[in-house]
């Protein structure tokens, strides 16, 4: 339950963003350092390529099957998106 709650507040934030128009929108690819692969939606603090911004949005990683609230630094390019994210784990699970 508390994932849905989280996505939903996330995906709201994300839509009532999305329509300023100097912030960005965009779908990540994302590979962790253990290889996993992740995707999901993002929001740029700027959509104007050949800059650097802030990016925040939820990850759903692949290997865990579960989202993940992510957030980081980057550069722009022409409808690309390069960055250093960081993400944290919302529920744990013993080795």
């Amino acid at each position: 339950m508390k994932r849905i709650i989280f996505t939903t507040v996330i995906l709201v934030a994300m839509s009532i963003t999305s329509s300023a128009s100097a912030a960005g929108i965009g779908l990540a690819i994302s590979i962790n350092s253990k290889g996993q692969i992740g995707l999901g939606p993002r929001v740029f603090t700027s959509k104007i390529a050949k800059k650097i911004v802030g990016s925040a949005g939820v990850n759903y990683n692949f290997t865990r099957k579960e989202f993940e609230p992510i957030g980081g630094i980057g550069y722009t390019l022409d409808n690309t998106f390069l960055g250093v994210e960081a993400s944290y784990r919302l529920k744990e699970t013993s080795a």
